[in-house]
Order: C-alpha cells, then sequence, then structure tokens
C-alpha cells in the first residue's frame, strides 16, 4: 500500500486526532464531576436540616435553662430530667444497613448467612429474621450469644428445633431492634 499524504499533513492528521482525543476525555472528566456533585445534594440538604434542627433544641434548652431561677434547684433538675427522657425517646432509627453490617461484623466461622429480613413489630420495634446454615450446633450457640451482645439486638430467640440436627444446621434466630 502506497502512503501519498506528505509527512507534514501526517503530523498535522496525528496531533487533531490527540487534540479531540483530549476534548472528548476533559469533556467526559467534566459531566462525570457533575453527576458526583448533583448526587451529593441530597446529603448536604439533609444535613443542614440536622444542623438546624439540633441549634434550634440548643436555643430552646438555654432559653428553658435561663428562665428558670437559681435558687429553686429542685424545679431545674426536674426540667433537666425531662429534657433528658426527651432527648432519649427520640433516638435515630435503625436502619437495615446498619444492622446488617453489625451482623456480619459479629458473623463467626461456621456460620453461613442466607437471608436478613426486617418487619415492623410494634412502635419503634423492628422485628429481624436471620437466616442461614450452621456448621454444628456450638457454632450455632456462640453465634447466637454474639448476637445477644450487640446492643441494637434484643430478645434474641433461636428455636430449639434448630438444635435438632447435630450439624449443618439451617437456622433461623430472630431478634428485636432497641
Amino acid at each position: 500500500m502506497f502512503n501519498l499524504l506528505p509527512t507534514e499533513e501526517k503530523e498535522g492528521l496525528a496531533y487533531e486526532y490527540n487534540l479531540r482525543l483530549v476534548v472528548v476525555v476533559l469533556v467526559f472528566l467534566m459531566m462525570l464531576g457533575g453527576v458526583a456533585l448533583i448526587s451529593l445534594v441530597p446529603s448536604f440538604f439533609i444535613l443542614y436540616q440536622k444542623e438546624n434542627f439540633l441549634t434550634n433544641r440548643e436555643a430552646d434548652l438555654k432559653k428553658v435553662a435561663t428562665s428558670v431561677s437559681g435558687d429553686n434547684q429542685a424545679t431545674v433538675l426536674k426540667l433537666v430530667r425531662e429534657k433528658i427522657t426527651v432527648l432519649d425517646a427520640e433516638k435515630l432509627p435503625t436502619y437495615l444497613y446498619e444492622l446488617l453490617g453489625k451482623i456480619l461484623d459479629n458473623k463467626i466461622a461456621g456460620i453461613r448467612l442466607s437471608g436478613v429480613e426486617m418487619s415492623e413489630a410494634n412502635k419503634g420495634i423492628r422485628r429481624i429474621s436471620i437466616l442461614g446454615k450452621a456448621k454444628n450446633r456450638d457454632v450455632l450457640f456462640s453465634f447466637k450469644q454474639t448476637l445477644e451482645r450487640e446492643p441494637r439486638l434484643s430478645a434474641v430467640e433461636v428455636p430449639p428445633s434448630n438444635f435438632a440436627s447435630s450439624a449443618d444446621i439451617n437456622f433461623s434466630i430472630l431478634a428485636n431492634t432497641k
């Protein structure tokens, strides 16, 4: 095959090709940065709302603390106790992904998890079912004990039927969130 282009034109075409390639890469990177910034907007909005909520709560508590006279300490202690119970009652909700992370952190050797289900049991209390397969009874019992030590879980129950077989136990553990 014959090459009919002069050397200067070959170099000019190569330069134009490289220039267009750089422009396409830069445009792609700018679009990727724009999508990344847009995806951060909801997080910033939620963080802004939480900050406003906490600053308003702090201002309300300061108003209450300054409105009570210094002589009446029993009243002040009573108000502080009420505020503490209000703040304690408004705990942040427990999310499934946080609990799943804690469960996976507590998973021991010999346990294979096949599923985690969460359902609403009562107001603020969620029921969690952990499904899987245990190597033997001892492994299943120690997994139950590690879940009982988890502060976000309460009333960890393993049905007695799960301990019927001695090896390769299909289990379901039930627990409540706090």
